[in-house]
């Protein structure tokens, strides 16, 4: 089973004139196969800590290891496969096809056309997206938009799913769809699932669920 851990992780944020401490000393481990929620109001550091989870920002001290490896040093396409980020606010490649931008994401990390098109095929059908794989981006409502950022995260089948206010932007009903869906791939695929959100639908499906207060991450009894 592999393991996503933070070790005793700071990040502080400095212009000219003053230092803003957001996280210090974060310590936990999260293990595949479990589902964990993120909560809190905004401004605690949610965001920064997925984003140092996903490997996209490097903390000020300390270390986040996938496996006992440092992630800042890991092979990028290992990392890729290792653990996929889903933002609130997706950004896709405008010029490609809704299909295309997710295909990009498994040619990124050298699958096959073959296994490509079998894992998207499933997954369009799974989402409800049959429709839009030849649309353009700009025909994208926000609900498809974040659906269609789940496939490409998905398509690469991680081992870790981040997630950070993915139903920030949707209606419930909505909301509550794209959940179910993680939750199916989560477990079909025995994925570790981490959620941020400010939702209390999302956050009642996970198994541990965390907090920050005063920097510091703490488990929600």
């Amino acid at each position: 089973m592999h393991s996503l851990e933070l070790k005793n992780v700071q990040r502080t944020f400095t212009n000219t004139q003053t230092s803003l401490v957001v996280l210090k000393e974060c310590s936990a481990v999260f293990n595949q196969g479990t589902t964990y929620g993120l909560v809190g109001h905004s401004g605690l550091g949610k965001s920064t800590l997925m984003h140092l989870l996903a490997g996209i920002d490097a903390p000020t001290s300390g270390t986040v290891v996938y496996d006992g490896e440092n992630i800042q040093i890991m092979n990028p396409k290992e990392r890729i496969v290792a653990i996929s980020f889903v933002i609130q606010t997706p950004h896709m490649i405008k010029e490609l096809t809704a299909y295309e931008n997710c295909q990009l994401a498994g040619k990124i990390i050298g699958l096959s056309n073959e296994t490509i098109q079998e894992r998207l095929d499933e997954l369009f059908e799974l989402l409800e997206l049959d429709h839009t794989r030849n649309w353009n981006v700009g025909q994208l409502s926000g609900g498809q938009l974040q659906r269609i950022a789940l496939i490409r995260a998905l398509v690469v089948r991680p081992t870790f799913l981040l997630a950070d206010e993915p139903t920030g932007n949707l209606d419930q009903e909505t909301g509550k769809q794209l959940l179910n869906t993680m939750l199916t791939c989560q477990k079909k695929w025995g994925m570790g699932l981490i959620i941020s959100s400010h939702n209390s639908y999302v956050i009642d499906q996970m198994s541990v669920v965390f907090t920050i207060k005063n920097g510091i991450l703490v488990p929600v009894l």
